[in-house]
C-alpha cells in the first residue's frame, strides 16, 4: 500500500482553498485540481509499504507525539513550483509558522523513518497545501498574474492536535485517502 504522514485541515480552510480553486480553474481549467476534502498538509511520504510496517510507524510516531506540543500555523499565501523553463508543475497554498514546532516535528519524523528504514526526503521540507497540478509542465501566464495579484490571501488558522497516516489508493478520478493510523499530539510539558 501507499502511505504518507500528514496533518489534516479544518473544513473552513479547505472550503476558502475550494474558492481559490474555483478562481484559478476559471483561468486554467486544464490543471488538475486536487479535491478540497483531499487537501492536507504532507510531513512524509513513505511510498509503497508493507501494511504489516504500519504498528511500528505507528509506534514510533506515538514516540514522537507524545512530546510534542500542539501547535498552530496559518495557511497563507499562494504560490507555484515551476520547471527550469518557469512552466508551471504544481500550483500551492503557502504555510506560515513562526515557532519552528512544525519543521522540528517534520525532521523527527524524518530521523524516525530513516531509522526504521525508510529513505530519507530528496529535497527540503517545504511546507504547502498542493491546489492543482499539471500533468506535464505548462506556460500559465493567467495563473501567474492571479498568483501576483492574490498572493498574500490568508486561508486560515489551523490547531493541530494529531498527524495521520494515510493509504493513498490512486483512482481514474484521482487519489483516495483513508486514515490508517492516528496518533495524537498530547504533551503537556510547558515551554514557558
Amino acid at each position: 500500500m501507499r502511505a504518507f504522514i500528514a496533518v489534516d485541515l479544518d473544513a473552513s480552510i479547505r472550503k476558502a482553498l475550494g474558492r481559490s480553486q474555483d478562481q484559478l480553474r476559471a483561468l486554467a481549467p486544464n490543471l488538475k485540481y486536487v479535491t478540497p476534502s483531499a487537501i492536507h498538509l504532507t510531513l512524509k511520504f513513505l511510498g509503497d509499504i508493507d501494511p504489516r510496517a504500519l504498528p511500528e510507524i505507528s509506534t514510533t510516531l506515538n514516540e514522537i507525539t507524545a512530546d510534542t506540543e500542539p501547535f498552530e500555523f496559518t495557511a497563507r499565501r499562494l504560490g507555484h513550483f515551476a520547471d527550469r523553463s518557469g512552466r508551471i508543475r504544481v500550483v500551492w497554498a503557502g504555510i506560515e509558522e513562526t515557532e519552528g514546532t512544525l519543521a522540528r516535528l517534520q525532521e523527527r519524523i524524518d530521523a524516525a523513518m530513516i531509522a526504521i528504514g525508510f529513505p530519507p526526503d530528496s529535497r527540503p521540507f517545504s511546507p504547502h497545501l498542493t491546489l492543482a497540478r499539471a500533468r506535464r509542465p505548462m506556460a500559465l501566464p493567467a495563473i501567474v498574474q492571479y498568483i501576483q495579484q492574490h498572493g498574500d490571501t490568508c486561508f486560515g488558522d489551523q490547531y493541530v492536535e494529531e498527524i495521520i497516516v494515510y493509504e493513498s489508493t490512486l483512482t481514474r478520478d484521482g487519489p483516495v485517502y483513508n486514515a490508517v493510523s492516528t496518533c495524537s499530539i498530547t504533551s503537556t510539558a510547558h515551554g514557558d
